[in-house]
């Protein structure tokens, strides 16, 4: 195994790991401390229920630029190689296409003091929260992680 596949293989467990963490912490939030903070909410102590959402948004933010980044670096290897073929590139753009959406919404709404737990979209999303919608995408894209890489490994066996 030489330098560069070394390399390789630090980016794709932190790109993992950041990945599992903000899925998992999503989980946990939505689960957990949204409740627990409705709670604290409700006894009258709005700074603690800030300063968690607050403290919760920079480690998200943290996780989503390694995301990001180490993406950046796995996707143009993995472009590079001869075995990517059309399935892997559709599912490639799916996956993209879902990040994207979830760190859009990430910026424009989840940030914003108050909007996480209380916000609720309109239409025919009936009462889905923010916090919800963005646990869904995260979920909705690790998932086509596992067929992306599944896809390519089925490819290199071929090839």
């Amino acid at each position: 195994m030489g330098t560069v596949d070394i390399f390789l293989l630090v980016i794709r467990w932190l790109h993992v790991l950041a990945a599992a963490a903000l899925v998992g912490g999503g989980i946990f939030y939505v689960l957990g401390l949204r409740l627990a903070g409705a709670k604290v909410l409700a006894q009258g102590d709005a700074d603690r229920s800030r300063q968690v959402k607050s403290e919760r948004s920079k480690l998200a933010g943290g996780f989503l630029a390694i995301i990001v980044a180490s993406g950046l670096v796995l996707g143009l290897d993995r472009l590079s190689r001869p075995e990517v073929n059309g399935v892997y590139l559709a599912l490639l753009v799916l996956k993209l296409l879902l990040a994207g959406s979830t760190l859009s919404l990430v910026r424009r709404l989840a940030w914003r003091p108050g909007a996480e737990g209380r916000a609720h979209l309109p239409g025919r999303w009936g009462s889905m929260t923010v916090s919800n919608l963005m646990l869904a995408l995260g979920a909705a894209t690790f998932l086509v992680s596992v067929f992306l890489r599944a896809v390519f490994e089925v490819a290199l066996r071929q090839g």
